[in-house]
């Protein structure tokens, strides 16, 4: 909690205000921690929930991505319908529940509770920038995604670790890659390969410069335990800032909005 509301703080807003933000997330907190967690799954994050105080009332909107079923099974997809360019082909963005289930965990490792819920789901559905990418020695398609560096959050501690200053612009840190299967119109990403996983660009600059003081080997191992919760507890930068220093940004600086507006389709 003390994350989410002293950068808001901070901001200026009133201790009114603050004092009402904190009764919402109470009030989400309490609603999830009474739905059995095998039902919950069941509806999260393909649905997002948002609690708002109006007056003495509490306002419970939703909002969900949009999915169609396909002979690859469902296929989840923003309602902006973001698109990515393999082979000369623009495809929707789709995702499997597979693919989807495993960013998650990369994107918030407490993406199950109701804050990182709405983390997680913004990502979903206002994401707008995927990059095409090769992958597994170029024979697979596949593409690759940022997210947002929010400064008083991990997530700019991030960018300050890798840059080692403060970032310039707007920034967004690479979340990994998917490989996927042309399915119709869509892209739809079968999983989620973190950066330096077997596959990825990141694992051939592992082959090519390897690390000082460490074995292949060792590099290797390292680079599978490169999960968000990993990075959070042991802060082992080492591996991101080589990518980032040797050509494969990890890091990006720009004025470019790879995110829409927060759109009004609640319900």
């Amino acid at each position: 909690m003390p994350e989410v509301v002293l950068p808001i703080l901070a901001q200026g807003i009133a201790e009114r205000d603050l004092a009402t933000l904190h009764h919402i997330f109470m009030v989400g907190h309490r609603v999830f921690a009474r739905i059995p967690r095998d039902q919950l799954r069941q509806w999260i994050p393909y649905h997002n929930v948002q609690f708002q105080m109006a007056g003495e009332r509490i306002i419970v909107q939703f909002q969900s991505l949009e999915q169609v079923n396909s002979e690859s099974g469902t296929i989840y997809f923003s309602p902006n319908r973001p698109t990515v360019e393999i082979d000369g082909h623009k495809l929707i963005v789709g995702w499997s529940k597979h693919a989807i289930e495993r960013t998650c965990e990369r994107l918030a490792p407490n993406w199950e509770s109701y804050l990182g819920l709405g983390d997680v789901f913004a990502f979903f559905h206002e994401c707008l920038r995927f990059d095409a990418c090769k992958l597994h020695k170029g024979r697979d398609n596949g593409f690759t995604f940022f997210d947002n560096c929010h400064s008083g959050f991990f997530s700019g501690h991030i960018a300050e670790q890798i840059l080692g200053r403060s970032p310039k612009n707007k920034c967004y840190h690479r979340v990994g890659y998917c490989p996927v299967v042309i399915d119709g119109h869509f892209a739809k990403a079968t999983t989620l390969l973190y950066p330096g996983y077997v596959g990825t660009p990141e694992y051939g600059l592992i082959l090519k410069y390897g690390m000082r003081g460490m074995t292949r080997p060792q590099i290797v191992d390292l680079a599978s335990r490169m999960t968000r919760r990993e990075l959070e507890t042991n802060e082992d930068y080492r591996l991101m800032k080589m990518f980032h220093e040797n050509g494969i940004p990890q890091i990006i600086e720009t004025d470019e909005n790879y995110y829409s507006i927060p759109s009004e389709t609640w319900c």
